[in-house]
């Protein structure tokens, strides 16, 4: 499921048997992850989540300390408003979340960073 959210591998993943032997992917990825972290702009504060979601039951699944909020490409300004996004590379419009839910599939009010709004167009200009 990509739902819009913008992990990074932690370091055991790197370290199991299938892929010990190659180079370090945190060595070698690590001014690519946060290029891209640039253009989609994961938003530095959102809306708290309520208390019933994955935060507010961790202790009863007794996961309470592997919580954490993810980076997610979705521009949190004010509900509704269109603003200009300065770090966009391409289309640098956004409109605020309105905390729909539809970003799990694509965004139909513009809150959405995507590759296609942010990365291609500023791209094929740049050639």
């Amino acid at each position: 499921m990509y739902a819009n959210t913008l992990p990074v591998p932690k370091d055991p993943s790197s370290r199991l048997p299938p892929w010990a032997h190659l180079a370090s992917w945190k060595a070698e990825l690590a001014a690519p992850y946060q290029q891209v972290l640039r253009m989609l702009g994961p938003p530095g504060s959102r809306p708290d989540p309520p208390r019933r979601n994955a935060e507010g039951r961790r202790p009863e699944i007794g996961r309470g300390s592997t919580f954490e909020h993810t980076n997610v490409a979705v521009y949190f300004g004010k509900s509704g408003e269109t603003v200009r996004i300065p770090s966009s590379t391409a289309r640098s419009e956004r409109t605020g979340c309105t905390l729909c839910g539809g970003c799990m599939l694509g965004c139909n009010h513009g809150a959405k960073n995507t590759l296609d709004r942010n990365t291609l167009p500023g791209r094929k200009s740049s050639d």
